[in-house]
This record gives structure tokens, C-alpha cells and sequence, in this order.
């Protein structure tokens, strides 16, 4: 098959080059480690110099261009790098079996994601590309970190002023360019929630500039209403958000009874369109099951089925920064500024307008939802991380400007100074941590890796068949998918969901819909990882063999034949 008709390309000509092109850098760590260091402390001067004076603002692309140019440039050398962790395979193959078959729900399960965040992943392909690791990073960098940044220098120059927008922003441009956890830097599904929230809060701070500010309240609400249908984990967040909307519009922006109700419908307005895509699709009982149910009893349970106390899910978003090196400091430096600001805010409440009054509860009440968020299923998935980014960053940012502007206020003439100082003193401790650490990427290379060798299980699948064709993995296996450039024969990527279906509240319904889509897809092999138990999600065992489900185990010995077994996985052939 042409390449260029393929979906999935793996392993691709572009990693492969690449690999070998950092490998040709004499010195790769060092340079990389220089360059950085460089990077950091010319966009410190440029944030110092821009603020020294008003008419240094028309550096202000300068600053833009460095930053955005150091966001791809220093995170381009992870794009080489295999699979990370299994739930990048997961969506890396639902958006591709998308580009064939395009029902979400009916064609494809994302489990805990919304055909949002699986959707935009399409642009890869309209743009010519083929779906794998590589480009699923670069989207996630082109797509995500970038417009996060833009966005949020965009909603502080409206907030305050263009040069303490730059200030501002410097520590979110560090933190994206020059982050190295392994969970963090692979494409996952908090990456899109993240950029919708930086949105979000631009058109928030944009709405009191506008002529016509109902519209922009409305254009809000609507982008607030598609979180359900991007990842339900970020709901809280909001919903705290529309909360602080509603709070702004009644009482601030004074709007009329008849505007409020607008701007309800206007978040309701995503709900009903996915409800009449539903009815038509007639895929209301898996919609049901599979997103709004199973993921209440995620939320509850997590991924191992079990409840935990209230003091343990407390503590896990502390756990994730303590163990994520390269962006701890991020959140704790962030996290001390933002204590001791809106300390200070808080002291001098009385002296604050009540319109920073709104922005200061707000912001503060959205970071606190966002720490609810990612810790009430008690995973330790550190790229739950991401969906505190934009909180965290913004409840900071605000408080250090209603500070700079009590201390303003008294005749203080350090203002600046300290909000500068602060800033800085994040961007120097985070990023000097990260150089430290030096490029996940490169370090990789550097000791050896020179692109993927497909192991034996893989030529083994390409042989029986060809780039596109469906397949079916049973257990935990999705990189199997990408690795063999096939496409789902069944809904989901995985099955654990079938497997510990949470207390057995789900089994027959899960065992039932994959044994339906099997008979409807057909799919050329069968391929039960049941047996392939791994270090790092081992609910592959002996009690989730497909020969444990009735229903599955009917479908699957009357319409397959065992072909071979390689590393305790199973090859099923159609008859």
C-alpha cells in the first residue's frame, strides 16, 4: 500500500532521520544544555527590558517569536522517541480508526476521553501527515503548548498591560519548553482540556472590553459547555468557571435577566446538539454505559476498582509534582508565589475593587476545583498534572497583579520591581532545574537510540496482514496498533474496562459490545495480550483470558482459528 494512503505510519522516515540527525551533533547533551541555558536567560533579559520603560513593548514579538521558537526547539527531540506511555498508542489509534470510520461511540471508545479531544487529532492527517508518536507530539506543541501561551498573553495584555503580560507568561513559556518527565512530554488527554481552559479564561478577561459584551459572555458559555464532550475529568473546573461568568454578569457587568438566561442556553447548546447526534447515531445506551457511567465509576474507583479515603486522594497531586523533577519546581515556585501574594491580597481585602474581588475568589476557587479534579479517581497518572497547569498559573498571576497594584496604591515605588523579582526567581529555579535534567530526547540518543526494530510479535502480525486492516487486541495492548499500522476492529484500544469492569457492574455489557462489533467488523486477527503482564499496567493475567467471557469466548472460537502465540500473546486468524 502507498505510504501515502496509509493512516498510521510506524516506525516513520521523519523519527528515524531525526534520531540519526541528533546522533551526528558532536556533544549533543552539552549543546542542548547550552542552548538552553542561553534561551533562558535571553528571554529573562528581554522580560526584564521590555518592562524597564513603556516604549520597550515593540520588543514584544521578539519576546513572542523566542518564546514560541524555544517551546518547539527544545521539546523537538522527544518527537523522536517510541511510545511513553500506553494511553499515546490508545489515542493515537482511536483518531486514526476516526479517518475511516467516523461515529464516535458507535466506531470508536475513547473510555475516559470525549470525541473532542480525539477529533482535533484529524488535523494531523488534513494536513498530510500520517498518525504515530512523532506527529502526535508535534500536534500536542503546535496545537496545544503554543496557543496555551498565546492565549494567555493575550488575556493579561487585556487584564493589565502588554509588558506585565510578558512578565507573566515567562514562567508558563519555561515551563512548556524545557519540560522532560516521560509522562508529561507524550501526547495525553489533558493536553486539549488545557488549551480550552486558556481560552476560556481569554475570552473571560476579554468580555469587559467588549462593545457588545453579552456575545462574548454567550461565545464563553458555549466553550465551557463542550467540556463534557472533551474529558468529563475537567468539568469541575468548568463549571467554576462558568460559575465566576455568572457571578461577573449579574453583578458586574450588571447584565439583564433575559442575557443570563442566554448565556445558560448558550452552555447548555453543546449538550443538546450531542444529544440529537446521539438519537440519530441511535448509540444512546453506549453512550450511557461507556462514557457517563463507566467514567462516574472511574472517578469513583480509579484504575484499580478500588475506593480510597479522602486523605490518600488528597495527597496524589502532591505525589505527581514530587516525582515529575523537571516541572516540580514549576508548581512549588508558582505555588509559594501565588501563597504569599494572595496572603497579601487577602490582609488588604477591603482596599481591593470589587471587580478584582470576583477575579481573585474566582481564580483561586477554579485552581482548587482543578486540584479536585486530578485527585478524586486516586491514579498516579502524572500527566494528570497538565490540567492544573493553566489554574495554577492564572490564580498567581492575579494575585500578583492585585498585590503590584495594592502596593502601587500606597505611593510604593517597588512594585515592579518585586513582581519582576518573583517571576524571574521562578523562571531561574525551574529552569535551571530542567537544564540540569538536560532533554529527555537527546539523552536518549545519546545512548543509543536509533529508532524502533520491530520485535518478533510485530513482523509476525505485518506478515498476516496489510497497513489499515482491523484488528482486534484484547487486554492492554494498544501499541500493537500502531506498531503494526492497523486500526481498530473493535471499539475500544484496550479492554481492561471488560476485565475489572469495576465490581462487575459493567462485564456482560462490555463483553457483549466487543463480541457485536467483533462479528460486525471482522476484523483479520483476533489478538487476546491477556497472558502479556507488564511492569507498567499489569491487569494482563490469567482471569482476564478471553476464554473467561462466554459471549466472547462463542464469537471468538466460532469465527477464529489459534494461529501462533509469541510471548504469551495469542494470534487468532479468521476462518
Amino acid at each position: 500500500m502507498s505510504i501515502l494512503l496509509q493512516i498510521i505510519e510506524y516506525p516513520d522516515a521523519i523519527t528515524n532521520l531525526t534520531s540519526r540527525l541528533i546522533a551526528k551533533i558532536p556533544y549533543a547533551v552539552t549543546v542542548w544544555k547550552v542552548l538552553a541555558l542561553i534561551w533562558v536567560l535571553s528571554l529573562c533579559y528581554l522580560v526584564f527590558y521590555i518592562n524597564k520603560r513603556p516604549s520597550n513593548t515593540r520588543y514584544i514579538p521578539v519576546y513572542l517569536t523566542l518564546a514560541i521558537v524555544g517551546i518547539i526547539g527544545f521539546r523537538f527531540p522527544n518527537l523522536v522517541l517510541p511510545m511513553l506511555n500506553y494511553d499515546e498508542a490508545d489515542w493515537a489509534v482511536c483518531a486514526a480508526t476516526l479517518w475511516n470510520k467516523s461515529v464516535f461511540w458507535k466506531d470508536v471508545d475513547a473510555t475516559t476521553s470525549g470525541p473532542l479531544n480525539i477529533y482535533p487529532l484529524l488535523i494531523i492527517k488534513i494536513l498530510g501527515g500520517n498518525i504515530n508518536y512523532f506527529t502526535l507530539r508535534l500536534f500536542l506543541l503546535l496545537f496545544c503548548c503554543v496557543p496555551t501561551v498565546i492565549f494567555s498573553f493575550q488575556a493579561f495584555k487585556k487584564y493589565a498591560t502588554p509588558s506585565l503580560a510578558v512578565a507573566l507568561t515567562a514562567p508558563l513559556v519555561i515551563g512548556f519548553a524545557l519540560l522532560n518527565d516521560t509522562d508529561l512530554v507524550s501526547f495525553d488527554s489533558t493536553y486539549i482540556p488545557m488549551v480550552v481552559l486558556a481560552l476560556a479564561y481569554y475570552l473571560l478577561f476579554s468580555i469587559g472590553h467588549l462593545k457588545n459584551q453579552v456575545q462574548g459572555a454567550v461565545a464563553l458559555a458555549f466553550v465551557l459547555g463542550l467540556f463534557p464532550f472533551i474529558k468529563l475529568q475537567a468539568v469541575p473546573v468548568a463549571v467554576g468557571l462558568g460559575v465566576w461568568l455568572l457571578y461577573s454578569a449579574f453583578f458586574l457587568w450588571k447584565f439583564s435577566l433575559r442575557s443570563i438566561v442566554l448565556i445558560l442556553i448558550s452552555s447548555l447548546a453543546p449538550c443538546i446538539l450531542v444529544g440529537i447526534y446521539i438519537a440519530v447515531q441511535n448509540i444512546h445506551t453506549d453512550f450511557w454505559e461507556s462514557y457517563v457511567l463507566n467514567n462516574l465509576l472511574y472517578a469513583e474507583l480509579g484504575i484499580v476498582s478500588e475506593e480510597k479515603s479522602w486523605w490518600f486522594k488528597l495527597r496524589v497531586p502532591i505525589y505527581l509534582i514530587d516525582t515529575s523533577p523537571t516541572i516540580a519546581l514549576f508548581f512549588y515556585a508558582l505555588g509559594a508565589v501565588a501563597l504569599a501574594s494572595g496572603v497579601y491580597c487577602f490582609l488588604n481585602f477591603k482596599r481591593i475593587e470589587f471587580r478584582n474581588r470576583i477575579d481573585m475568589i474566582g481564580a483561586t476557587a477554579v485552581f482548587f476545583l482543578s486540584y479536585y479534579a486530578i485527585s478524586q479517581p486516586g491514579n498516579i497518572c502524572h500527566y494528570y498534572l497538565i490540567l492544573i497547569i493553566v489554574p495554577l498559573f492564572f490564580m498567581t498571576s492575579l494575585n500578583v497583579l492585585l498585590a503590584k497594584k495594592l502596593m502601587d496604591a500606597t505611593g510604593g515605588r517597588y512594585g515592579n520591581t518585586v513582581l519582576l523579582a518573583l517571576l524571574l526567581t521562578t523562571v531561574g529555579l525551574q529552569g535551571f532545574a530542567s537544564i540540569r535534567k538536560g532533554s529527555l530526547g537527546v539523552n536518549n540518543v545519546a545512548e543509543g537510540y536509533r529508532g524502533i526494530v520491530n520485535p518478533p510479535l510485530i513482523e509476525q502480525i505485518k506478515e498476516l496482514v496489510e497497513p489499515n486492516d482491523l484488528i482486534a487486541v484484547l487486554g492492554y495492548r494498544p501499541d500493537i496498533y500502531i506498531s503494526s499500522n492497523t486500526l481498530l476492529g473493535i471499539r475500544e484500544a484496550q479492554t481492561t474496562r471488560m476485565h475489572f469492569a469495576f465490581k462487575d457492574l459493567q462485564k456482560d455489557y462490555y463483553q457483549n459490545r466487543i463480541a457485536s462489533d467483533i462479528i460486525t467488523n471482522k476484523p483479520k486477527l483476533v489478538i487476546d495480550a491477556s497472558l502479556n503482564s507488564n511492569g507498567s499496567y499489569p491487569y494482563n493475567d490469567s482471569t482476564t483470558i478471553y476464554e473467561n467471557y462466554p459471549v466472547l469466548k462463542k464469537t471468538i472460537d466460532s469465527n477464529y482459528v489459534h494461529h501462533t502465540t509469541i510471548d504469551q500473546i495469542r494470534i487468532f486468524v479468521a476462518r
